[in-house]
């Protein structure tokens, strides 16, 4: 293993100027999947790109009109297989970001750009290291099986029927490595899972139009009434109040809390990355909180007027969106129904739905990343029970596919969905070694 780890490095090193290149091309494309923009541009591209390294490309139409890519590259009885998304977030507010959002720039050992860290720059890591791979063995030891979304980042709402009609096509696999895991004092993070999501919108009106605000007195007020009931969906301890919220929440295990003991969390530290002057948990409870803890979130808040200078109105309409990160054994459905029931004057609209997703830290593929991982790090990875966020990994998982978060690029500070998203050069190269170990490894020529 040392010898190949040796000979996979001096390959990546040789394929440095190649996974550049090409990682500012991808970055260059707009692929905000929010606006229906570069999608087509995205797939073309992904589609020549991957047949220039011997892949059999498909492409995969939605009923959304974000298509999907799905390409294989070799042979043998097993198979692995890769997820990853080419959508991106809108880059707003552009005034922000310290460089242009869809250029690559490299500064102070940090690529800058959309998308970097979420989810391009992966992409490029993994087809890195197929090269890497058929150059010091000769061939790719695994058959890789990669599907690619392109709607990600607006809920993969095609997601369920894209894993339904091609089950066939994963039968053979021996688990799925998902995109995510960051790397956190040059440690490798990985996660056995997500949490789940219900992502609702609250709509109330309580006029036929704005009035006066001489008339507050008599009339109701819609930002009013819909911020008295935002309020009320936490109690002064800011536990939810949704009835049956925590019915089915499962306790940490034994086995987890052991393998939170071994995460790396500075409070100070993830401020500074957030940008906020302190956190609202203690130093004990930060990962705790982070890992099992069911939330909660305003996303954002519409009423009245927000124009420049004054407008005297009482608002006659009010908006509300939230999101509600589930744990395992919550169910979204059984938490609409609640909301649902004590709300029943107000609009709800649904914008996504994701139920947790939870893998055995015994799989075959886990144990391989991790060894691969403290072999090219020279650190013993992290493996946590789940993300602090969410991913559509409950398709993959009830269909029997194992599947984790074992790549290594992002860090606290990658400011995901924020300007000047970032990862580290040195991690982007680390992790095309990290993926041509794991390949080695899946595939039984370590």
């Amino acid at each position: 293993m040392e010898d190949v780890l040796a000979r996979v490095n001096d390959q990546v090193s040789a394929e440095r100027k190649y996974l550049m290149s090409t990682l500012s091309d991808f970055i260059s494309i707009r692929s905000v999947s929010a606006r229906m923009e570069g999608l087509t541009e995205s797939v073309a591209y992904l589609e020549k790109l991957l047949e220039e390294h011997g892949f059999t490309v498909s492409v995969l139409d939605t009923k959304t009109g974000r298509p999907a890519v799905y390409a294989e590259l070799g042979g043998g009885s097993k198979s692995l297989l890769l997820y990853n998304h080419y959508d991106v977030q809108p880059p707003e507010p552009l005034e922000e970001w310290k460089t242009d959002a869809f250029k690559l720039v490299e500064r102070d050992g940090l690529l800058y750009g959309r998308g970097v860290a979420d989810n391009k720059a992966e992409i490029i890591a993994r087809l890195g290291a197929v090269r890497v791979v058929e150059k010091v063995l000769g061939e790719t030891p695994i058959k890789i099986k990669w599907l690619i979304e392109g709607e990600e980042e607006v809920g993969s709402p095609s997601i369920q029927e894209l894993v339904g009609q091609n089950l066939h096509r994963f039968r053979d696999v021996v688990g799925c490595m998902w995109e995510g895991g960051e790397v956190v004092d040059d440690v490798p993070h990985f996660y056995l899972g997500v949490k789940g999501m219900l992502y609702v919108e609250l709509r109330v009106r309580t006029s036929e139009s704005d009035a006066h605000s001489m008339y507050a007195p008599v009339i109701e007020n819609a930002a009013e009434k819909l911020a008295r009931i935002v309020l009320n969906l936490k109690d002064k301890k800011s536990r939810i109040t949704v009835p049956g919220f925590y019915d089915d929440v499962a306790k940490p295990t034994k086995p987890e809390r052991l393998m939170m003991a071994r995460a790396r969390a500075s409070p100070a530290r993830l401020a500074n990355a957030l940008g906020v002057k302190k956190l609202t948990a203690r130093r004990d409870e930060v990962v705790e909180r982070l890992v099992f803890q069911p939330t909660c979130n305003i996303a954002g808040f519409l009423s009245g007027y927000t124009g420049p200078g004054s407008k005297t109105i009482t608002p006659s309409t009010a908006s509300v969106k939230i999101d509600f990160r589930l744990v395992p054994n919550q169910d979204p459905d059984k938490i609409l129904k609640s909301l649902k029931k004590i709300l029943p004057d107000v609009d709800i609209i649904v914008h996504s739905k994701a139920h947790p997703a939870r893998t055995s830290p015994d799989e075959p593929l886990v144990k391989a990343a991790l060894k691969a991982a403290e072999k090219v790090y020279g650190r013993k990875p992290v493996l946590l029970p789940n993300m602090f966020g969410t991913g559509p990994l409950h398709h993959f998982t009830k269909a029997g596919i194992p599947t984790a978060m074992l790549s290594s690029l992002a860090h606290p500070g990658a400011r995901l969905h924020a300007p000047n998203e970032n990862i580290y050069l040195s991690h982007f190269l680390k992790s095309v070694a990290h993926h041509s170990l794991v390949f080695i490894e899946a595939g039984g020529q370590a």
